[in-house]
């Protein structure tokens, strides 16, 4: 599960809550009793969806990524998340992240760019059959976009406007600028040519 599945369980929270409420009111007790324990299995699968964020940005440090972390995501979950926005990659893929920028760290630009041509450079040279997504209204470095440029090609990748479909209402954090992109590319042998930096 990736951040649109948190946004799914937080969907579902607050629809269980007030279907909760509204049977109470309505005095079905037994019906809003279910809901309350539903409520309860969905803010634990919330928490551990917190952790494994926590535990996916200290992996993403021990493997010497210094801005980005990854998220490890199910392939049926980036399968439906590529059918619903109508994008489709032909090549198979054993694993699948999705790339999330370390917001924690407040660095200059030049800065910001270096660490990202850098961590970019390390998931080209240490990943192979893996698909990276990716949301963001942070501009990529030019060399990274054409080579996103020549994947397309090859039907390996994407760089498209807007984002990806939102499965539930959420007050969790995503971007909001007009200039947000949805991104997916895949690293495997044919993709290895290049260079990022």
């Amino acid at each position: 599960m990736g951040v649109k599945g948190r946004n799914l369980l937080y969907g579902l929270y607050l629809f269980t809550g007030l279907a909760a409420l509204l049977l109470k009111v309505g005095g079905y007790e037994t019906p809003a009793r279910w809901m309350l324990v539903l409520m309860g299995v969905l803010i634990t699968s919330i928490g551990a969806f917190y952790y494994r964020v926590r535990a996916a940005r200290k992996e993403s440090r021990t493997q010497g990524l210094k801005l980005l972390f990854l998220l490890p995501v199910s392939r049926s979950y980036i399968r439906a998340l590529l059918a619903l926005s109508d994008d489709q990659l032909d090549q198979p893929f054993q694993r699948a992240y999705e790339i999330h920028i370390n917001t924690h760290q407040k660095l200059p630009l030049n800065d910001f760019t270096q660490q990202l041509k850098e961590d970019l450079a390390y998931l080209k040279n240490h990943f192979n059959q893996t698909l990276f997504v990716w949301e963001t209204n942070v501009p990529l470095p030019l060399s990274f976009r054409q080579l996103i440029k020549e994947a397309e090609k090859r039907n390996q990748a994407f760089w498209k406007k807007g984002r990806w479909p939102g499965v539930a209402p959420t007050f969790a954090s995503r971007p909001k600028h007009k200039y947000t992109r949805r991104g997916a590319f895949l690293l495997n042998e044919n993709s290895k040519g290049g260079s990022i930096i």
